[in-house]
């Protein structure tokens, strides 16, 4: 991932979670999700990583 994404990313993150929830929530009428992202970029970009239940 090139620095210039990597940062892309770090700064836009609120803002693609948001958008993301709301088109999961509409389309899995879940509306439980959380209203901020509660993962770091870092915790979503490891491959090793997995949040626990």
């Amino acid at each position: 991932m090139t620095k210039n994404f990597h940062n892309y990313l770090h700064e836009n993150l609120s803002i693609i979670y948001k958008k993301a929830r709301k088109y999961v929530s509409v389309k899995s009428g879940l509306e439980t999700l959380p209203e901020e992202c509660p993962y770091t970029l870092e915790q979503l970009l490891d491959e090793d990583w997995f949040p626990k239940k």
